[in-house]
């Protein structure tokens, strides 16, 4: 794994916590900050990292769509 995307992705976690437990405009801020990050170790990924993320993302959707009907 490239140390880029593992740093950028510790980064992006920490973030989403940071989301998660602060007060509203620190959490927007920093829920921000991690949409951001996640762009970043997206683009730095290897491509086996965004295959999985894509295959992720498409059983998400099916689920959602299942779980409305």
């Amino acid at each position: 794994m490239n140390t880029s995307f593992l740093s950028a992705t510790a980064i992006t976690v920490i973030l989403a916590y940071l989301s998660i437990r602060s007060q509203a405009i620190l959490a927007l801020l920093a829920l921000v900050l991690a949409f951001f990050m996640l762009l970043l170790s997206l683009a730095l990924a290897p491509n086996w990292v965004r295959i999985l993320l894509l295959l992720m993302g498409l059983w998400w959707c099916y689920q959602r769509s299942d779980s409305t009907s």
